[in-house]
């Protein structure tokens, strides 16, 4: 998923020479204590912080206190890059270039975790199958091709390792009746931990 699709707009921008007054302003806005910085060309130049305004005057331009932060991503990039950045910067949000450092917006930490509860298709109605399978190459094949020859479609799969040789697994699929699902899978032999419904929202 890239991170183009969470893009958000909703972040106070000023341009090049902008004066303290109207980037607090921008600030006050938005309830936020940050302003990114464009050039004439929408080229991003960098962030200014309020607590580096105090040493100015409310008319004075705020260009001596922008700096480049290190932390900035690629529209194109992949979401799970920006997580990186927020884990090592511990910023709220993080701003989005193209490929010739114009600003695109801003990504933050809620917009992830909207990325993250699609992935998981928390969002539609279905059922999670928790599984514990062997680590092992091929494990988790048998029971998705049991999905696929009873037409259940897959929604989500998420696997974590549990222990050297095993994976906690769990598989959403898009089906109403934990029932069925429950006398599917022992019908093929396939253990599984517990089945819970979800309605979606």
């Amino acid at each position: 998923m890239e991170i183009r699709r969470w893009i958000t707009k909703d972040f106070p921008v000023v341009t090049k020479g902008a004066l303290v007054r109207e980037v607090l302003n921008k600030m006050r806005m938005f309830s936020v204590d940050s302003c990114l910085v464009v050039d004439e060309g929408g080229h991003f130049m960098g962030i200014v912080h309020k607590n580096d305004l105090s040493s100015l005057d409310l008319e004075e331009p705020v260009d001596s206190v922008v700096f480049l932060p290190d932390f900035y991503v690629h529209e194109n990039e992949e979401i799970i890059h920006a997580l990186l950045f927020f884990l090592e910067n511990q910023e709220p949000y993080l701003p989005v270039i193209d490929d010739e450092m114009k600003l695109k917006g801003v990504v933050s930490l809620h917009d992830f975790l909207e990325a993250m509860m699609e992935a998981l298709a928390m969002d539609s109605p279905g059922i999670r199958i928790h599984l514990s399978l062997e680590d092992r190459p091929g494990a988790l094949k048998r029971v998705v091709d049991v999905l696929a020859e009873n037409s259940l479609n897959i929604l989500s799969v998420i696997t974590l390792r549990r222990r050297d040789k095993e994976r906690d697994v769990v598989i959403k699929v898009d089906a109403r009746d934990k029932n069925t699902i429950e006398e599917l899978l022992k019908s093929y032999g396939i253990r599984y931990e517990k089945l819970v419904e979800e309605e979606g929202f």
